[in-house]
């Protein structure tokens, strides 16, 4: 099957599979199998890796359902907001800085559930959270682009040899978001994969840069990247060894004709892999010189990779 094939295919059943819909906390959201609190789409095969019960002719069953909502339909919790009786579990927010963040000091929607090792996206304003631009202004994740992100995910891991981010679960909360001045459907999604970003190890000027050495080192660790030497590690080697694994991506993109299109040192994965690919664009497969819906000079098909390499050597210079 060639790329686009799977593309299609994937996106097929990502829309027939669709049912129905620092405070570091969130709440979790009550709600049964319903329209209005339930699950969308689930990643069947991720979902069973998770442990959950998935049955074995992979469908969404009430109990696998029950399983998604108790554990990933959550909403922060903002100032002036009470929990009430509902149950509380942790989120962490990930700090990070790069390009065209406006002024959130990270992840301004979406925190890190550690109990599953699973970024929720979409559920609100978190600590991160400022003015920003109106995509992430109130926290909220329009539904296209969580379907969009389920796909291209799945996509993105059979075509990359870094893989990306992969969709566990879109779920619904009955909730819209503001697009344009009209409302459009939200959503909430659980991620998992490519948890480390190159803007991890980004600083806005006059930041404290001091723990960055001790945080490069342990990302590195982390994805078996580290060069050490003597039982030291090598920061320049370590460097070059993940700026191999970027530019071994755009070669496989080229191929596939998938380009990422949004491309900063906030998007991507820190060892090549493809992360918020709801910016990704299929080109199709007879258009030599396609071009993606937007005016600016890179958007010409190939093009993207030459701010992919001055983003890869800031990454460098970092």
């Amino acid at each position: 099957m060639t790329a686009h094939t799977v593309f299609y295919a994937a996106y097929a059943r990502a829309f027939s599979s669709i049912r129905r819909s620092r405070s570091t906390h969130a709440v979790a959201v009550p709600g049964g199998p319903s329209f209005q609190r339930g699950v969308l789409w689930c990643n069947f095969e991720v979902a069973r890796q998770m442990g959950f019960s998935v049955p074995r002719e992979n469908r969404l069953s009430r109990r696998l359902e029950r399983q998604l909502v108790d554990a990933f339909s959550c909403r922060a919790i903002e100032a002036g907001q009470a929990a009430g009786r509902r149950a509380v579990v942790t989120l962490h927010c990930d700090r990070y800085y790069g390009s065209a963040m406006g002024d959130h000091a990270g992840s301004a929607r979406g925190g890190i559930l550690l109990s599953k090792n699973v970024f929720l996206k979409g559920i609100g304003r978190t600590p991160l959270a400022s003015v920003g631009g109106p995509r992430h202004r109130d926290g909220g994740l329009q539904l296209v682009h969580a379907i969009a992100e389920a796909v291209y995910g799945e996509l993105a891991t059979r075509i990359f040899s870094a893989g990306a981010a992969r969709v566990v679960a879109i779920l619904d909360q009955g909730r819209t978001v503001e697009v344009d001045g009209g409302l459009a459907r939200a959503a909430v999604i659980a991620r998992c994969g490519a948890p480390y970003r190159p803007a991890h190890l980004v600083r806005q000027l006059g930041e404290d840069l001091s723990d960055l050495p001790t945080l490069f080192v342990k990302l590195a660790r982390y994805g078996g990247v580290l060069v050490t030497r003597d039982g030291r590690p090598q920061l320049a080697d370590t460097m070059r060894r993940i700026l191999r694994l970027q530019a071994a991506r755009p070669p496989r993109q080229v191929r596939w004709r998938v380009l990422h299109g949004a491309l900063s040192t906030s998007n991507m994965g820190l060892f090549g892999e493809m992360l918020d690919a709801v910016a990704d664009d299929d080109t199709g497969p007879h258009c030599a010189d396609a071009r993606r819906a937007s005016t600016t000079r890179d958007a010409v098909f190939g093009r993207e990779h030459s701010p992919e390499c001055r983003t890869c050597t800031r990454c460098f210079c970092a």
